[in-house]
């Protein structure tokens, strides 16, 4: 059995090293790749732009005609823009330099998880956390593009380690854990949830002193580095933080985000479940502690069986779970020490992302930082298994130990392959996309880049709610998030008066649209990421389309004679 339970770990590995390998692949093709990575990335750009030139990063998006809003911490930004100030480069340029970033510390990240559990486990339980964190679901798309969320895990990461790490912390590292923690907090305000796990797990271990002192510096350091930029530089930089607060939640939306998790990341819920009991679990007396990861393996089970039915396949996963939960518990070793910040790092990332997804627009990338705690649980229950084959447990009950091992394994394994599969299928299609562009593609591409061009000219007036169009504009730029000036327009927190009258006076000489203003099946309005309607209504009114162009809507003003772009192709 002991050859088995071996086995099925090489067969994890296997599987977690394909995977990595499938995320590098197409981190690679994202990075060369000259259309958007994901969603929003031009906006993302367009702040570090705005460092890379000396703009306000925080500028006033009430008054118009203007609403670019900024509702991130600046760190992240102040780092790519600096970089790009510093080798001068071009959009293009400055782009590639923030996914390079982002991507880099994603892998850092993985790094430092991988060296966390092998100072632990032991190296390969720690070659095996550091793969399994490589790959996640949340990693595609949100840790290849221009975004501050990897950067905020790897400095709340880190920051969390060096504040609790193993052992008493000293001065030194628990000031060195704070001010990582507080910079994580200046890359993405998200990323206090590693600070509030750091101060929870020091009072939980009985160093409650050091946790008062922890949240206090914090807490005091914040509150004079905000007073100070909004005094000196940026004047709406402690509005702005908390600008988000604003955004409805949507229990629809919640809804949606966790079954897409369950179904692309089911294994970093399954390897939080069990880590939870690996690292504190060691008594009788301990057992309600596995209250909490049994009821979210039940309710994730139960969901799949109530509402898909239909698929035998998520049917059986589902019923499996409870299994491969038991089967790696069994691998609890009662005289190993506890690790209960580690623990309390898993409850609080896991609590606090399922909150804070809660908001309208939210995606997976609020839980990038479970990967994390999933790797680490990786290399515990790597570990645990190690040992247990090195000196099995005799007789009866070390044979039933041993099933239940191997069917946990065995299921565990089955729930890593639909990330697997994911991750294959994004770097297909962005190989195909980035193939595509440089062959059959070079004419739409052109068609794009010329309108592009259009917008770079600070002679032309243009309405857009093309990311890449509006980073050309620069300061010009109306907006440079499409999807939140909706939201923030329908209730009412932007008055667009000025962007309409222009329409209404047909100041602008060009719109260009994502979309269709004019679709009659899926009608341009329903369209989240486009005009808010009465904006375009009021494009409606006004301007005609004269064509598409690399795959955009072009309008004229209605009384305008149609140029030669009209009579172009693309």
């Amino acid at each position: 059995m002991r050859l088995v339970l071996r086995l099925l770990l090489l067969t994890c590995l296997a599987i977690a090293l394909a995977r990595a390998y499938a995320f590098l692949g197409y981190a690679a093709y994202q990075v060369v790749s000259p259309a958007d990575a994901y969603h929003l990335e031009p906006k993302m750009a367009h702040l570090a732009w705005r460092v890379q030139h000396g703009r306000v990063l925080y500028p006033d998006w009430q008054s118009g005609p203007n609403h670019v809003t900024n509702f991130f911490s600046p760190l992240y930004f102040l780092a790519v823009g600096g970089i790009g100030r510093l080798l001068d480069a071009e959009l293009e340029g400055l782009t590639r330099i923030g996914r390079v970033v982002t991507i880099a510390s994603g892998l850092a990240a993985a790094a430092l998880a991988g060296l966390a559990s092998g100072r632990r486990e032991g190296r390969f339980a720690g070659l095996f956390a550091g793969i399994v964190a490589i790959g996640a679901a949340p990693m595609i798309g949100f840790s290849t593009m221009v975004r501050p969320d990897t950067t905020a895990d790897l400095l709340g990461f880190a920051g969390f380690l060096a504040a609790v790490g193993r052992g008493r912390p000293g001065r030194g590292r628990l000031a060195l854990g704070g001010a990582l923690l507080l910079a994580a907090i200046f890359a993405k305000q998200t990323a206090g949830l590693y600070a509030a796990a750091a101060v929870l797990a020091l009072w939980l271990v009985g160093e409650r002193r050091r946790s008062a002192i922890l949240a206090g510096g914090i807490a005091l350091a914040s509150a004079a580095l905000v007073a100070a930029v909004t005094m000196t530089v940026e004047p709406r930089f402690a509005a702005d933080l908390l600008g988000e607060a604003g955004t409805p939640s949507s229990l629809e939306n919640w809804r949606r985000i966790l079954w897409r998790l369950w179904i692309l990341g089911r294994e970093m819920l399954l390897l939080t479940a069990v880590g939870v009991p690996l690292w504190v679990v060691r008594r009788r007396r301990d057992l309600p502690l596995l209250l909490p990861p049994a009821a979210l393996m039940l309710c994730c089970s139960t969901a799949v069986l109530l509402n898909y039915r239909e698929d035998p396949i998520l049917m059986l996963t589902a019923s499996l779970v409870p299994i491969v939960v038991l089967g790696l518990w069994a691998a609890i070793e009662p005289d190993r020490p506890r690790e209960v910040p580690l623990a309390t790092l898993a409850a609080v990332l896991l609590i606090g992302s399922a909150v804070a997804a809660l908001k309208l627009g939210s995606e997976l990338n609020y839980f990038m930082g479970l990967r994390l705690v999933a790797a680490l649980a990786a290399g515990a229950i790597w570990g645990s298994v190690q040992r247990y084959c090195s000196s099995p447990e005799p007789g009866r009950s070390g044979a039933v130990r041993s099933v239940v091992m191997a069917v946990g394994l065995g299921v565990l394994g089955y729930g890593m392959i639909p990330s697997l599969v994911h991750a294959l299928e994004q770097k297909g299609n962005v190989r195909s996309l980035v193939r595509f562009e440089r062959g059959p593609g070079g004419v739409f591409v052109e068609a794009r880049r010329q309108l592009q061009r259009v917008a770079a000219d600070p002679g032309v007036w243009l309405l857009s709610d093309s990311g890449e169009i509006q980073l050309r504009q620069g300061d010009r730029a109306a907006f440079v998030d499409p999807w939140l000036f909706r939201v923030m327009v329908e209730s009412g927190r932007i008055r667009p008066d000025a962007i309409r009258q222009r329409l209404e006076d047909r100041g602008y000489e060009l719109v260009i649209t994502t979309k269709d203003l004019w679709d009659a099946v899926e009608p341009y309005d329903s369209y989240t990421f486009g005009l808010p309607p009465e904006l375009a209504d009021a494009a409606r009114r006004n301007y005609r389309l004269i064509g598409r162009h690399g795959g955009l809507f072009v309008y004229r003003p209605i009384e305008t004679p149609a140029p030669p772009l009209e009579r172009q192709g693309g």
